[in-house]
């Protein structure tokens, strides 16, 4: 999972929803995240905001006081 969160930074991409329901495990093992409705493009969008369908309880704090900037950190904390 760290190593996909890993390639997604690189490419520059924020999920912004990571939680257990967005990871998956296939049938040899290996994690796959899903659900990318949420996801941050920064590159496209100068200010990401969170969507409606972001889960609170897995968004780091600080994403919430500034009203939900997606992050890598954010990714990490979700982690």
């Amino acid at each position: 999972i760290a190593d996909g969160i890993s390639y997604l930074h690189d490419q520059r991409v924020f999920h912004g929803d990571l939680k257990g329901k967005n990871v998956l495990i296939s049938q040899d093992r290996r994690p796959k995240i899903i659900d990318f409705g949420s996801a941050s493009f920064p590159s496209v969008d100068a200010v990401h905001k969170f969507s409606a369908g972001s889960t609170l309880r897995w968004m780091a704090p600080e994403a919430i006081d500034q009203g939900g900037l997606a992050t890598a950190k954010g990714d990490v904390w979700a982690f």
